[in-house]
């Protein structure tokens, strides 16, 4: 955890870039990525440890094993982020042709279970285009689609709660 802010502060020095909120919406989300990716980790290698492994080799095993789940849910956090805030500037547009479609992406996968947008892309959408996608690019796709809705989420309160400098100069005035 605390490389990752590390990190964080080090790339907003490097490109000049001032602490904002979405710097600090960004950070809050890395936060919690490295910290789930910590605890898989983890959790891993004590389950070895207790069946007897030694720790060295628990831990290097932990990291071998675990790595395509941790570089895919990144990925899909990553592509959740990116069509989160497409859709959280559609829903901010003023177009109703844009925000009508993002609001119904958006409120309809909100309120499905992670399990059945699993099940659409796992079974049903192989059965409808007739030939199978594979479990672990079902497993991005669905993730990746079914963050999106709670990231535009945070992306638009995010927005919509910064002030425009010609907001605060007429208030001002």
């Amino acid at each position: 955890l605390p490389l990752s802010i590390g990190g964080a502060i080090v790339a907003l020095a490097v490109t000049g870039k001032p602490i904002s909120l979405p710097v600090v919406i960004g950070i809050l989300m890395l936060m919690g990525i490295v910290t789930k990716n910590a605890i898989m980790l983890v959790d891993f290698a004590v389950e070895e440890i207790a069946r007897g492994v030694e720790r060295t080799e628990a831990l290097i095993d932990a990291g071998r094993k675990r790595a395509r789940p941790i570089v895919m849910t990144t990925i899909a956090m990553v592509g959740g982020i990116a069509l989160g805030t497409i859709l959280a500037l559609m829903r901010l547009s003023g177009k109703k042709w844009l925000e009508v479609p993002a609001a119904i992406y958006v409120d309809t996968l909100r309120s499905i279970p992670l399990v059945m947008v699993i099940l659409w892309f796992f079974l049903i959408i192989p059965f409808l285009i007739g030939r199978p996608i594979g479990a672990q690019v079902s497993a991005l796709v669905t993730l990746t689609l079914f963050e999106a809705p709670y990231c535009s989420k945070v992306m638009r309160a995010g927005i919509q709660g910064v002030r425009t400098p010609s907001l605060v100069a007429r208030a001002v005035m």
